[in-house]
């Protein structure tokens, strides 16, 4: 799916301590300024429906820094299932194409680099909003926005960067918008939203069977081909199969041997497959 969500890098600390006292003394010392709890909290962002294919949608992202401390820099990140394309890439952005791993679809992934002071308590957004375009095979996607103390740059599946060629963008200060209250971040250094982005386009699942002659005690073969024939992609729910198969046999007849292989194969890839080709072939 998408962007691997972000967290917290590790941190790690050795202390040598040469008695109790200096174990106490360790344990009550305050967060240093090179560890800020930076508290990055998005706005709310709306599903999207009703889109046209080749449409162009904007993402109109914000974010507050409801940490005690102003932040050096910050990283945005965009990322898009195939249904949907990035478009006017600024030069501070890099994209990433990630193939399918796991049970995780493909993906093209946005990183956009804000290398500037980000005060606490105020809203923020690029001043020109991402851009994204509704593909002819767009259907059901789903887009994930990132704002981050770090650059999450996806690693797992990622091919090399292209960095994008329009005029850079940088972050404008929104003094019309609310900001988040302190202490209401969920993670510290990190926030993310997922928004589903539903286009007006259609998926054809069809199936070609076979029409048999034989004998009563006879044993005959039959091929079925299951077939998406579009235009829109399916993509597979986190949680679950992106469809179902199955098969009814006629009345009398009984099945004396089934393609192990073949049934395997095809539920592997209506479990993890991003992109189903595949669909269910009787009701």
């Amino acid at each position: 799916m998408p962007l691997s969500t972000p967290g917290p890098r590790a941190l790690r600390q050795t202390a040598g301590a040469l008695g109790a006292l200096a174990l106490l003394a360790l344990g009550a010392a305050p967060a240093s300024a090179d560890d800020p709890a930076t508290g990055l909290v998005l706005g709310a962002l709306a599903p999207v429906d009703g889109v046209k294919p080749g449409a162009e949608i904007q993402v109109p992202a914000t974010f507050t820094n409801t940490g005690g401390a102003a932040l050096g820099k910050v990283w945005m990140s965009y990322s898009v299932t195939r249904g949907l394309s990035h478009t006017a890439i600024p030069s501070n952005c890099l994209r990433y194409e990630v193939s399918s791993f796991d049970e995780a679809p493909s993906s093209s992934d946005l990183v956009c680099a804000f290398d500037q002071q980000i005060e606490p308590g105020v809203v923020y957004a690029p001043e020109r909003p991402a851009t994204l375009k509704a593909l002819d095979h767009a259907l059901h996607d789903e887009l994930r926005v990132s704002v981050a103390a770090y650059d999450p740059a996806p690693t797992d599946g990622a091919a090399d960067p292209v960095r994008g060629t329009g005029p850079a963008v940088k972050l404008v200060e929104r003094p019309d918008e609310k900001p988040a209250a302190p202490g209401s971040a969920r993670h510290d250094g990190w926030d993310a939203a997922d928004v589903p982005v539903t286009t007006d386009n259609t998926a054809d699942f069809q199936v070609t069977g076979a029409r048999l002659r034989g004998r009563v005690g006879d044993t005959v073969d039959v091929q079925l081909k299951f077939t998406n024939a579009g235009p829109g992609w399916v993509l597979r729910a986190s949680d679950g199969p992106a469809t179902h198969v199955l098969v009814k046999m006629p009345a009398g007849t009984t099945v004396t041997k089934a393609d192990v292989l073949s049934l395997i194969h095809l539920l592997l890839f209506l479990l993890y497959s991003d992109c189903i080709s595949l669909c269910s072939p009787y009701h």
